[in-house]
């Protein structure tokens, strides 16, 4: 349930576009929206986007690179989307100790995500590009 104060923040489209292709496939909508996807449009911020029309990032925008430069740091020494997936695999092979690496690591790319709102918002003086990230409280919600 969304009410006035939601906004979900979340690095590149896999959020967006695997919700809604559920959405759709299984006919679920969101309270007040006609489609998931129109709920992402308005309540969400792909935050990979707009770090990468604020920011020059020689090394790329991957949260992986990006979070480390705003003081971030993941507790495993070897974290990455594809990883997760082999951790995944493994898991389901019955090694149970994948099970807390995988909440770990997901547990961190949204700590991560945070930690780079922090830091843009921490050096805003009001007419920097911090001051164009919203906050919860000041979203604005349709319906």
């Amino acid at each position: 349930y969304a009410d006035d104060n939601t906004c979900v923040f979340y690095w590149t489209g896999y959020e967006p576009s695997t919700l809604s292709a559920a959405g759709e496939r299984l006919g679920l909508t969101v309270p007040g929206f006609a489609t998931v996807q129109d709920w992402f449009d308005t309540c969400s911020l792909d935050l990979h986007r707009w770090t990468k029309d604020r920011f020059v990032s020689p090394s790329g925008y991957g949260l992986k690179t990006i979070a480390p430069l705003c003081g971030f740091n993941w507790r495993d020494d070897d974290p990455g989307g594809q990883q997760s997936e082999i951790w995944f695999e493994e898991l389901l092979a019955g090694d149970t100790a994948m099970k807390q690496r995988l909440l770990d690591y997901n547990e961190d790319d949204v700590a991560a995500q945070l930690a780079i709102r922090r830091w843009v918002i921490s050096r805003d003086d009001g007419g920097g590009p911090g001051s164009a990230i919203p906050g919860v409280a000041d979203w604005p919600i349709a319906g």
